[in-house]
């Protein structure tokens, strides 16, 4: 099992438990940064393909 695994696996058992502990502001913290690490993710994986493309 890779790191990212894990972390993904961590992260989603912290969201569920914020869910049922109603805690909404980690809830929104985890959110925000999912989304960060997405938008970090696709611009590095947008300028690795067009470094291939070249």
């Amino acid at each position: 099992m890779h790191t990212r695994d894990c972390t993904s696996w961590g992260q989603l058992v912290l969201a569920i438990d914020a869910v049922l502990g109603q805690q909404w502001g980690f809830l929104l913290l985890e959110g925000v940064w999912a989304i960060v690490s997405a938008i970090s993710l696709l611009a590095v994986l947008t300028r690795r393909e067009s470094r291939v493309a070249h």
